[in-house]
């Protein structure tokens, strides 16, 4: 992973400060959307969360096996500390092998994880889905993305972004098309309350 990680994208690392800027920027607006119109699980999938930091989603996706997991030990310690009793958390990193995940999902989430990673650690991780995806299950992803006519705003807030590699559509698709045959792409400028751009992917495994 590739990110900036000194003076204020630092405070990012610790998970109430996260959340706390999410919130600003109208996060729980954002994720009731994502889980309602995107997310669309059904009580008893097995949902898995790659890289879920804090956890935000997880009292969200009511009625559902749900598998956190994320790198950073401060953010898998506050999803334990809020919402153990109702979901399993794991340091863990997907792309891992062996893993140390067991099973597989009917909807596998990467909220705001690719543009952190580069063209190959994308490639892995897409793969590392696909093997802990059951049959017609889907991935969704979300990230910001850069248009030739974006909105200045969001183009000088996704420069600052702590992530290292924002991508456009065209090449978001471009990543998940090395995996998966069946991908759709949407590009929203309305998901926040300030103007942002997000791509977000659904990729389906053939049954």
């Amino acid at each position: 992973m590739e990110e900036r990680t000194g003076g204020v994208w630092a405070l990012l690392k610790h998970a109430n400060f996260y959340t706390a800027l999410q919130n600003l920027l109208g996060g729980p607006h954002l994720r009731q959307l994502i889980v309602d119109n995107y997310i669309c699980a059904v009580p008893g999938d097995r949902v898995l969360d790659v890289g879920c930091g804090p956890a935000d989603f997880a009292p969200l996706i009511p009625k559902v096996d749900y598998l956190g997991i994320d790198r950073n030990p401060d953010y898998i310690r506050q999803a334990r500390e809020r919402y153990g009793d109702r979901a399993r958390f794991l340091q863990a990193d997907v792309s891992a092998e062996p893993s140390q995940i067991d099973g597989s999902f009917n909807v596998i989430i990467a909220i705001g994880l690719l543009h952190h990673l580069t063209d190959e650690q994308s490639i892995r991780l897409l793969a590392a889905t696909q093997r802990h995806l059951a049959p017609g299950g889907r991935l969704l992803t979300i990230d910001p993305a850069r248009t030739s006519s974006q909105n200045w705003i969001a183009k000088l807030i996704i420069n600052v972004d702590r992530g290292r590699h924002v991508r456009s559509a065209l090449q978001y698709e471009a990543l998940a098309h090395t995996t998966y045959d069946q991908v759709t792409v949407e590009v929203r400028t309305d998901l926040l309350r300030v103007p942002y751009t997000h791509c977000i992917l659904e990729c389906r495994k053939c049954a």
